[in-house]
């Protein structure tokens, strides 16, 4: 069964590490990883450093 297939950087490091369930999964096809170039967090709440006395 040939194909593209897209895995996550997480799926990579279990065929690294030699899983056979993921190598046959993968097996015959064009694999392309995503990854995460910079992860930005934001909450919502704004944290002020002056103070209204």
């Amino acid at each position: 069964m040939n194909g593209n297939i897209l895995i996550d950087t997480n799926i990579a490091l279990y065929l690294l590490e030699g899983d056979k369930k993921i190598a046959g999964i993968l097996n015959r096809k064009r694999i392309f990883a995503s990854f995460i170039r910079r992860f930005i967090m934001t909450t919502g709440c704004v944290v002020s450093t002056h103070s209204n006395q």
